[in-house]
This record gives structure tokens, sequence and C-alpha cells, in this order.
């Protein structure tokens, strides 16, 4: 901690470090075998976070269930759910200096995009796992290499009425989709875990 120069630190000691003067104060301890917490207090504006709006359409809720993985060129790729009419899963990518959107599934009346999960491929293209909320099930998309969209397919079929894709999680293994999920259907609640091989 005595190297965290240009940021004010409290250590394990509760001790202010002061880089300028390279000095300690000190303000409290902690006993031996309790927990304690480092805390930078930096004002170098340089180090705060830099924010842009991604989304900004007017007569939706963008952001819920956000998901984000950065592309082998440094620039963000996300997807999330958008409350709004009808509710969806939206991807949100920037491209050089501006921010690009597209509606990846709007079935009418399902609200696709709950617990939206993206990861990227070789080609930093998306693979997205998630929630339909009406019924609940969990699907899975892709981009292709030509930009489009593969249709969004059920990932574990069922009949009835489900209570299935709580949680969706996505992951690639060797650039195949491996998607963790709950399901609560009939009150038995259980993890589940799915893998495809695609091409």
């Amino acid at each position: 901690l005595a190297q965290g120069a240009g940021a004010n630190w409290i250590d394990a000691n509760m001790r202010t470090w002061n880089p300028n003067t390279k000095t300690y104060t000190a303000s409290g301890t902690v006993p031996r075998g309790q927990g304690f917490f480092a805390r930078l207090m930096d004002p170098d504006t340089a180090r705060q976070w830099t924010r842009w709006t991604a989304i900004d359409t007017p007569g939706v809720t963008p952001g819920y269930w956000a998901s984000v993985r950065v592309d082998s060129k440094g620039q963000p790729h996300m997807v999330c759910y958008v409350s709004g009419a009808p509710s969806h899963l939206r991807y949100v990518n920037r491209v050089g200096n501006a921010w690009r959107t597209q509606v990846v599934d709007n079935s009418s009346g399902t609200n696709a995009g709950v617990f939206a999960s993206i990861e990227l491929d070789s080609l930093d293209l998306p693979y997205v796992a998630h929630q339909v909320w009406s019924p609940q099930k969990p699907f899975f998309t892709r981009m292709l290499p030509n930009g489009t969209w593969t249709p969004s397919e059920q990932i574990e079929p069922q009949a009835g009425s489900p209570s299935n894709g709580w949680g969706t999680k996505l992951q690639l293994f060797h650039g195949q989709p491996r998607v963790a999920y709950g399901d609560n259907t009939g009150g038995v609640s259980l993890i589940k875990y799915a893998e495809k091989t695609v091409s």
C-alpha cells in the first residue's frame, strides 16, 4: 500500500498513507483476526469512469439484465432486456465512435431477453443466451459472419407451462456454447447445463 503514489490508501492498521510526505497518520487499529478494507480516494479524474449513452430510444426502458463483453479491438458488445412495446432482447455494440443497436428477438408477447448473457467468439461475433418470459424458457441465438442473427432457438423444449431458464449464463468452450440455467418447473428447483456444437 505504501507504493500507491498519487492516491490515499487506508491500510490494515487503519493508517492513512500520504504519498507526498511518504508517511502514515494513525487513524485507529483493527484487532488481529478481524476483517478490514482498503479504500482508494483518488482525486485524479483520469481514473474516473468514462460513460456513454448507448441506447436512447423514447418510449422504452433499456438496460435490464445487461451483459457486456469487450472484443479483440477493445470495443464493447452488450445485450439487455428492453421494456417497451413489445419488450425485447437488444444487442448494442460500438463501431468506431458510434453506437449501433439491433433488436435481436421481439417475438410478440414473449418478453424475450430476460437474464441476457453474451459471449464473443474468436471472430468477435456475439453469442447470446436468454430467457423468454412468456412462457419461461431458455433460448439461444448467435450472429453469423454476414451480420444476421440465427432464429432464437429453445435450449430445452418443454410442453405446458414451464418455469425454466432462470439466471441464464453463457460461456464458450473452444468456440462452442455452454449454458447454465435454473429450472423450477412444477416447484422442483434444479440447476441445469446444456451444450451445443455449432459450425
